[in-house]
């Protein structure tokens, strides 16, 4: 696969008595896919990182300077570009004083990030038939068979007790899921304390038209992807 990535800046001016530069938005075309349509999908997705992760993968982007900087994307279906949209909010001082370097670093990153993504997504296909059996029965199977299953990396999280009191509690409040639709993965590299990972969504509908989003994220044991960690939230209309 080729990846061809082009990088575009553009400054937007805002006008307040006088014309003073107060944001920037560096937009990083996505190429990834022959298809169009495949590369909306892709940046729409590359949207879902954790930004601490983004944090540990660039210099120059830190969790103070990550208050002024606001990540996007940009999809113009009549020419058929997906870009990544970075907007740096000048008026923050260390923004201003780093923003050459966090446009170097972005240009540098996203792409990679995107061919990476890319290059998974046989092991997003594979996993995600058994990420929706692991997450459908989580409320239908018993503690032990739920932590059975997993990676021990989740029983040193939560014990049978504790995951027999939350999946009551969801029981209670939900019952069981009627579906487990896929909706996202996303994969990552070794980075702080974590493994390299495979996270995956799915979202869950209830009775009463209750909805909810299921992640399950897994890692590498023995050469066998387990379950390593779940959450569950409200789903949102994006």
């Amino acid at each position: 696969m080729k990846y061809l990535i082009s990088v575009l800046c553009l400054s937007i001016l805002a006008l307040s008595g006088c014309e003073n530069k107060t944001r920037e938005s560096q937009l990083i075309k996505i190429s990834v896919y022959p298809e169009a349509a495949k590369n909306s999908q892709l940046v729409k997705e590359l949207m879902y990182y954790d930004p601490n992760y983004l944090v540990h993968k660039m210099p120059s982007f830190d969790t103070l300077i990550a208050q002024g900087v606001k990540l996007g994307y940009s999809v113009d279906n009549t020419k058929g570009l997906a870009s990544y949209r970075v907007d740096y909010d000048t008026k923050m001082a260390l923004v201003e004083d780093n923003i050459e370097r966090l446009k170097s670093d972005f240009s540098t990153y996203i792409p990679q990030l995107a061919a990476a993504h890319a290059s998974k997504a046989d092991l997003f296909e594979r996993l995600g038939p058994i990420g929706a059996d692991w997450g459908h029965g989580l409320l239908t199977r018993t503690a032990e068979e739920s932590l059975a299953l997993a990676s021990p990396l989740l029983g040193k999280s939560v014990n049978t007790e504790q995951l027999t009191v939350l999946v009551n509690k969801m029981s209670t409040g939900l019952g069981a899921p009627t579906s487990t639709e896929f909706v996202r993965a996303q994969y990552y590299d070794a980075f702080n304390s974590m493994p390299e990972a495979v996270t995956l969504y799915y979202l869950q509908s209830y009775n009463d038209n209750q909805k909810m989003l299921m992640r399950v994220g897994f890692h590498q044991l023995e050469d066998e992807w387990r379950v390593m960690g779940f959450g569950l939230e409200p789903a949102t209309t994006d």
